[in-house]
């Protein structure tokens, strides 16, 4: 999810304020490509039928017609309409996503998208790629407790788009899964992407955080309660320079600043804005010039801090390794603290302490929920919160500041 190409780089200085005043914005492409996918979901558009003009959806959406144009463009290369010159553009009769594989004859007219015989799986839906971070440990809880109500488990990926989330979504209902429990992408679930699966009785679980105005279950960790817990570690072994290392401005960073502040106000250590790092946009493990300029801006400054809360567990091999490079020994010289799953792997990460969620816990009782919206005994629109606890992981990256000579 990177930013444009011009806003690169890092801030040294990320002032609390930008954090809590920054939205993001959903496309206009992606807001008509939308709706159309949502018509054919709940039947209002069929196969064979005729789309709106453009100047239509255009007035309905309060869009321009040439990001009608653009996506109705976009649905008539992945087979969803059909445009015919002259005539307009219609739903197509063949490649619809809905359509009977068996049957590749013409749908009766009043025919409308109706999801498939009930497949026993769970699906999982992920917004980034789930290779490291927590994701593992999600999937490995999800499917084990999948297996054990006897369901099959699927994992998605919508790399973190609203479109592509919605792409998947109706899918799903189409193959009318058992239930879905979904990470979302980080910007406001559109209603109908949740309405389309509860309306024909299939449950959503949201995983981490809820971003959809609709009621639904959620699992999560306090993010709030991950920077008090980390400020807390941190004023105990005696540090009152500490600083707060991101590689971007992810969702969680506001609450991990406010967790910070409030623990460390309340021990009377300061923690200014000046103490808060944060890249631009979402750095890659590759990316070694930008991270070169923010750990820069953290170690090499003139009054660095002695302990550092890392808000990924890459961000802190990164710092771990940069301050080595130095000659700076963790945690003689540097204190490092990170938050990621409870489940400990690779060489770096058995060393480095962190702020500790069992992700593992949190995909089972992902599963129990659906379990329990399936069974009756808990209602599809449940606005439930499940918070899983945290812990601390103590490992050797932890110490007290160095002495002054």
């Amino acid at each position: 999810m990177a930013s444009d190409a011009d806003d690169i780089g890092c801030s040294a200085a990320f002032p609390f304020e930008t954090l809590m005043r920054s939205t993001i914005t959903r496309p206009k492409i992606a807001r008509v490509r939308e709706y159309v996918l949502n018509q054919l979901a709940v039947g209002t558009l069929s196969r064979g039928d005729a789309l709106p003009t453009e100047n239509e959806l255009a007035k309905k959406l309060d869009v321009g017609r040439h990001s009608v144009r653009e996506a109705i463009g976009e649905l008539d290369r992945s087979g969803v309409v059909q445009r015919v010159q002259g005539k307009g553009t219609f739903v197509s009769m063949q490649s619809a996503p809905w359509a009977d594989p068996a049957n590749s004859g013409a749908a009766p007219a009043n025919s409308k998208a109706e999801p498939a015989k009930k497949v026993n799986a769970y699906a999982l839906v992920l917004p980034e790629t789930i290779v490291s971070g927590f994701y593992p440990s999600l999937i490995r809880g999800f499917g084990q407790k999948a297996r054990e109500s006897r369901h099959e488990s699927l994992m998605v990926e919508t790399d973190g788009n609203l479109t592509t989330q919605g792409d998947v979504i109706f899918r799903l209902f189409h193959n009318n899964v058992s239930g879905v429990a979904i990470v979302p992408a980080g910007a406001p679930m559109p209603d109908h992407q949740l309405e389309v699966l509860r309306d024909h009785n299939i449950p959503v679980v949201f995983c981490h955080r809820h971003t959809a105005n609709l009621n639904a279950p959620l699992v999560r960790w306090s993010w709030e309660e991950v920077g008090r817990i980390a400020a807390a570690t941190l004023a105990d072994l005696g540090h009152t320079k500490i600083a707060l290392l991101s590689a971007a401005p992810i969702q969680a960073l506001a609450p991990y600043v406010l967790g910070l502040q409030s623990e460390l106000t309340r021990r009377g250590i300061a923690f200014p804005d000046s103490q808060i790092f944060s890249g631009k946009h979402f750095l890659h493990i590759t990316a070694e010039q930008e991270w070169d300029e923010i750990l820069t801006s953290v170690l090499d400054g003139p009054d660095r801090a002695t302990a550092i809360f890392c808000c990924d567990e890459s961000v802190s091999e990164h710092l771990y390794l940069a301050a080595m490079h130095r000659g700076l020994r963790v945690p003689e010289d540097l204190t490092i603290l990170g938050v990621g799953p409870k489940w400990r792997d690779g060489a770096l990460r058995t060393k480095l302490a962190a702020v500790t969620i069992d992700e593992i816990d949190l995909g089972r009782r992902a599963v129990q929920l659906l379990d329990e919206m399936r069974e009756g005994t808990r209602p599809i629109d449940s606005n439930e919160v499940v918070t899983v606890p945290l812990e601390l992981f103590a490992g050797s990256s932890l110490g007290p500041p160095p002495r002054k000579n």
